[in-house]
């Protein structure tokens, strides 16, 4: 019923009353056409689409939780309140009824469109709130196309249209409270009486001072933004089973577990909720480490905000996870980079003598000579993202490198994605073969059930075929997390070399215990092979199976490309 067809404009200049016509019933019917087209907010992008459609609803509470610079106010808090007080005229329902649309269509753009309607927009700071009601202002004086196509509701002087309250021309022949703008802003805490909204939004309340009540303060400043979110609500009419009849959206970032979405969460259970994390992976429309918003939040950006805020803000901010700082775990500044060379650019790679080297990123001071990848310990890693697994979505091979001198671990190759097995084992071989590897770890449940087939297949066509050594499976909640900060101490005392490009990596190291852990789980089991040994028999024979590959090298292998 609820789905709008967008209809063709025409250009205004070859047809300029039908230009006016689809561009009106356009911008009734879609919220996103109203945003994008006839208010020009043009930055906005398929994720807005989607925003847009959930914001479509004529008995809205939500809770909206939408990563830092993604336009999240310019949707809901300043086109929604206008599309709400949109007129949805006799006119208007004859042209929509002429192109097929019934009465269940009619039913809800009445209930959806009120030029007698009446928002109370809020934000933790006043002057903020104020601000989103000059972005109102510019769409009523300052746009020609808005102007144009719904000029019935222009203020005129006798209208009371100033900072804090602002009232457009409403139609006169419906019952209208006139105490009540229909547009009105204020600041958390302060006072609302008097004020009879039908619909409330509030956008970023818990903002600075609710931040730092709740991770240092006793908690009082969270308190009274919930009792005062509380009030809002009593703002509001409600029917004979207590439920709040006009609509409510609130807006903003998940901050911890004490914060105001999470009391919404645990006490308002007629809201729904709509989370968004700026690296994907939070919904089915936006999968893992696909960014939602790529116009203006890629991962270049994204990159340069993981740089410039701490991990707790920007896992609050951009991913919208609900950790402490406490909670971090591991710190990105305990990872060590390095880069590979060659040993003699002005040779070619193919000579003997330019080998392949490590190139240590210089830290605190300390200079660490080039190593050679093939005096390192190596081994093979490969985990699977089956049905079983919790918090992963992608299949990983992990090449890691052991120093036993120094203790540097190395991560040498990483190759994660949700792949098909039989692209799976394309890599394994592939990955293999460049780091001149003869056998692979494997969880037992995979090596005996879920691969078996596919590797005993290509097995039997590789002039080089790989040994699996098997791993026990226990993928029980404790033994992954036992598994994987066990990484901690090693992380702590910069053992951990990895090369820049891992990002994927890089961004679970920084986020855990939130978020996918497909890597950093991978990392554990490899730690757990060369310091515990799974089995020191099978190890020792790697190892010493590398040592002559390495000895006996003519080029490539491990050592070379």
């Amino acid at each position: 019923m609820r789905s709008w067809h967008l209809l063709p404009v025409p250009s205004p200049d070859d047809d300029p009353e039908l230009f006016h016509h689809m561009v009106r019933l356009n911008s009734l019917g879609s919220l996103f056409f109203f945003a994008h087209t006839t208010l020009k907010k043009d930055r906005l992008s398929t994720f807005h689409r989607q925003m847009c459609s959930s914001l479509e609803n004529e008995d809205l509470h939500l809770v909206l939780e939408c990563p830092m610079n993604s336009f999240k106010t310019t949707v809901g808090s300043i086109a929604l309140p206008i599309w709400w007080a949109l007129p949805f005229t006799e006119a208007d329902e004859e042209m929509m009824r002429a192109i097929g649309y019934g009465d269940a269509w009619i039913r809800y753009m009445r209930a959806v469109h009120d030029p007698n309607t009446k928002t109370l927009i809020t934000h933790e700071v006043e002057q903020r709130a104020l601000d989103m009601g000059k972005e109102v202002d510019a769409c009523y004086q300052n746009n020609d196309l808005f102007r144009h196509i719904f000029p019935e509701i222009l203020p005129s002087r006798r209208e009371v249209w100033n900072d804090s309250s602002k009232y457009h021309r409403r139609d006169p022949n419906a019952p209208a409270d006139a105490t009540t703008g229909t547009y009105t802003y204020r600041g958390v805490g302060q006072s609302i009486q008097g004020i009879h909204p039908k619909s409330t939004i509030q956008d970023d309340n818990f903002g600075k001072a609710a931040q730092a009540s709740m991770l240092n303060g006793d908690g009082r400043v969270v308190d009274d933004l919930i009792r005062w979110h509380q009030q809002l609500s009593t703002r509001l009419e409600y029917d004979k089973s207590g439920r709040p009849l006009g609509r409510q959206l609130v807006i903003g970032n998940r901050w911890g577990h004490a914060d105001l979405n999470s009391w919404i969460r645990q006490n308002q259970k007629h809201f729904q909720f709509e989370t968004h994390d700026a690296e994907g992976g939070c919904c089915l429309l936006h999968p893992a480490n696909t960014p939602v918003f790529p116009e203006e939040l890629g991962w270049s950006v994204l990159k340069q905000k993981r740089a410039d805020l701490t991990a707790y803000d920007y896992h609050h901010f951009y991913r919208n996870v609900s950790i402490l700082p406490e909670e971090c775990i591991f710190q990105r500044s305990w990872l060590r980079e390095f880069r590979f060379k060659q040993s003699a650019p002005d040779l070619d790679v193919s000579d003997p003598r330019n080998i392949l080297l490590i190139e240590h990123t210089v830290a605190d001071g300390v200079v660490i000579e080039d190593l050679q990848p093939g005096s390192l310990t190596i081994v093979m890693l490969v985990d699977l993202a089956h049905a079983k697994k919790m918090k992963r979505c992608d299949h990983c091979i992990l090449v890691v490198g052991f120093d036993p001198e120094s203790g540097f671990i190395y991560m040498l190759d990483l190759w994660a994605e949700p792949s098909p097995y039989s692209e799976l084992v394309s890599n394994i071989y592939r990955i293999a073969r460049r780091w001149n590897l003869h056998s692979f770890w494997l969880e037992t449940v995979a090596a005996q059930n879920i691969l078996k087939f596919y590797l005993e297949e290509r097995n039997q066509r590789e002039v080089r075929p790989l040994d699996v050594l098997e791993l026990p499976y226990d993928n029980s909640e404790n033994a992954k997390k036992n598994r994987i900060e066990a990484l901690e101490p090693v992380g702590r005392d910069g053992q951990i070399w990895v090369h820049p490009s891992m990002q994927k990596f890089i961004r679970q190291w920084e986020s855990y215990p939130a978020g996918l852990v497909d890597v950093l789980d991978t990392l554990g089991y490899v730690l757990k092979i060369l310091d515990v040994g799974v089995s020191k028999t099978t190890l020792m024979q790697s190892m010493s199976e590398q040592y002559n590959d390495f000895v006996n090298r003519v080029t490539g292998g491990a050592g070379g490309y």
